[in-house]
C-alpha cells in the first residue's frame, strides 16, 4: 500500500508472508556437546533445524521531502515460527548540495530475539533437544549499520557514486548458562564488516 499523504510526504506499507519446507539444516555446522561440570568439549553432533518455517513482516517507510533534502524514515517487524522476532528501524537524509552533486549518510539499527532451537552448546547425559543450532545468526543479537553514499550526476540520466558502509553485531557474550571454563570464554564473537562500492547507472528512457 502506498500513499501521497501531502505533497511533501509519500508513506509506503508492506506486508510480506513466506513459508519454506524441506531440508533447512546448515550440513557444515555442529555443535558442541561438553561435559556438565568442567565443560571440556566431549563430542559434536551436527546441527538439526525443522523443516518447516513460516515468516511474517510488516515494513512501514515514510519519505519526506523539504528544500534540497529528502529524509527517509523506515521500520520492519519481522516473527517466524522458529521463535525468532525481529525490528529494525533505518535513517537516511539525501541533501543535494548542488545540481550535480549530492550526499546521502544513513544508519540503520537491528535486533532479533534467539530461535527455539539455538543453543551454544549441549551438556553430555542431559537429553538431546529434538532440534539444534549454534549458528549465531539465529541467536539473540542487535547490529548497527553506518553508512554513508556521495553521487555525481554526469547528464541528468546517468550518474556516478561512492558508497561505504560499516556494520558490528553485539550480542550476550557470556550467557547465564554457561559452565566451567565457558564462563570466561566469549561465546558471541559477533561479526564486523566493511564495504566501499564504486557504481554507475544510466536511466533508459
Amino acid at each position: 500500500l502506498t500513499e501521497v499523504m501531502t505533497r511533501r510526504w509519500l508513506l509506503q506499507l508492506n506486508y510480506s508472508y513466506g513459508s519454506s519446507n524441506g531440508y533447512q539444516s546448515d550440513p557444515y555446522r555442529i555443535v558442541s556437546v561438553v561435559d556438565p561440570t568442567s565443560s571440556e568439549p566431549l563430542d559434536y553432533l551436527y546441527e538439526n533445524r525443522p523443516g518447516n518455517r513460516t515468516r511474517q513482516s510488516v515494513f512501514l517507510n515514510n519519505k519526506f521531502l523539504y528544500g534540497p533534502s529528502l529524509t527517509e524514515l523506515s521500520a520492519r517487524y519481522y516473527k517466524d515460527s522458529w521463535g525468532i522476532k525481529a525490528t529494525s528501524a533505518e535513517l537516511s537524509e539525501r541533501v543535494n548540495l548542488t545540481h550535480w552533486l549530492y550526499i546521502e549518510p544513513n544508519v540503520r539499527w537491528y535486533h532479533q530475539t534467539a530461535a527455539n532451537f539455538y543453543h551454544n552448546f549441549l551438556v553430555s547425559g542431559a537429553p538431546m533437544p529434538a532440534y539444534a543450532s549454534s549458528d549465531i545468526r539465529l541467536g539473540k543479537f542487535t547490529a548497527i549499520t553506518y553508512g554513508a553514499e556521495i553521487g555525481f550526476k554526469i547528464t541528468n540520466t546517468s550518474k556516478i557514486y561512492l558508497r561505504g558502509d560499516y556494520y558490528k553485531q553485539t550480542g550476550d557474550a557470556h550467557p547465564a548458562d554457561a559452565i566451567g571454563q565457558l564462563k570466561n570464554q566469549n561465546l558471541f564473537s559477533g561479526i564486523k564488516a566493511g564495504w566501499l562500492m564504486i557504481g554507475y547507472t544510466w536511466d533508459f528512457h
